[in-house]
């Protein structure tokens, strides 16, 4: 062992928090935290095993060989016998189009032209979209709005709504293999909890808490946690929660959140595309978590989502107001 290098796998990333650090594996999408004086270990290039030990004074040897081997043991890293560096993961981030995902509410009192919005999307490159319904919707206007996305390029859709008792299992079944978009279904305001289950690739969730979209946005869990390629390249340079989105309000009103204050037009009068284009509209994209207080200290930093609608202080580079973590 004392003669051989040590390196961790190009996809396992360590990352320095506050306290610890961490070791982000973009590849298996998994994470292991572990002490500062060992992130510090990994960042040493181009000596053996050996040549580590001396170099921190043979006082931690027994403790370095353990750590290796766990992360040998672990697949976060491998020995090899010549020091030949191998090249290191691009951090490169980029979409596709103007707009990667919107999020459309809609209510019982404003008909929204959801074939004019779904148009002005896909002009924009839009992957997702999340329908978030303030009533229970009923089962045909549901099929009516996903209708009208039939032959969009619009690829994925998220539908947040109250639970109806229209909404059977058979129907919801129905519904998901008929529309072959749809990615995710939220009901809150059950009579119970109910086990997450999947219709093929369909994630259906159910919630006894009756969800208010503009005020319970924000929350950060680590049930949230993304250690994944995409997500991580993009945290890096950029929002993981406003950067390449858009929202349209009940009113048709259109923000980088619904639970933001700021309006930029309104649906009616405006297009989406010419909206989104604006220097005003993308300033919030940039807002990376290296700039935001306490995350630019978090070892979670690069795979935890952000909020700027609530923040400490209601300062724009805030901590996230509902987060609980203190690095």
């Amino acid at each position: 062992m004392n003669d051989q290098y040590f390196s961790l796998f190009s996809n396992c990333v360590p990352i320095l928090g506050r306290n610890r650090a961490i070791i982000y594996d973009l590849q298996f999408q998994r994470y292991k935290l572990i002490p500062k004086l060992l992130f510090h270990v990994l960042l040493i290039r181009g000596l053996t095993v050996g040549e580590v030990k001396k170099k921190h004074e043979n006082k931690y040897d027994k403790g370095i060989e353990n750590f290796f081997e766990k992360l040998v043991n672990e697949q976060f890293g491998f020995y090899m016998n010549g020091s030949e560096s191998f090249p290191e993961i691009k951090l490169d981030w980029n979409y596709p189009g103007l707009i990667s995902n919107a999020i459309i509410d809609i209510d019982t009192i404003v008909n929204l032209d959801f074939h004019k919005i779904f148009r002005e999307l896909q002009a924009c490159n839009c992957n997702t979209v999340q329908l978030r319904f303030n009533f229970a919707p009923s089962l045909t206007l549901v099929y009516s709005i996903l209708e009208l996305l039939e032959n969009s390029k619009i690829k994925g859709v998220e539908i947040f709504a109250p639970f109806s008792n229209e909404f059977s299992f058979e129907k919801i079944d129905a519904l998901t293999k008929k529309n072959k978009r749809v990615r995710r279904i939220l009901f809150h305001d059950f009579n119970s909890n109910h086990e997450i289950y999947n219709i093929d690739d369909v994630v259906i969730n159910f919630t006894t808490n009756k969800i208010n979209y503009i005020k319970d946005c924000g929350y950060i869990s680590i049930a949230d946690f993304y250690p994944n390629m995409i997500f991580f390249t993009e945290a890096f340079k950029f929002n993981t929660c406003l950067n390449r989105k858009v929202a349209i309000n009940c009113n048709g009103e259109i923000m980088n959140c619904p639970s933001m204050n700021k309006i930029y037009g309104n649906i009616r009068s405006c297009s989406i595309e010419r909206v989104v284009k604006t220097k005003e509209f993308q300033s919030y994209w940039s807002i990376k978590k290296d700039e935001i207080a306490t995350c630019n200290i978090c070892e979670f930093r690069y795979m935890c989502s952000d909020c700027r609608a609530f923040t400490v202080d209601k300062s724009l580079y805030g901590k996230p107001s509902k987060c609980t973590y203190t690095p």
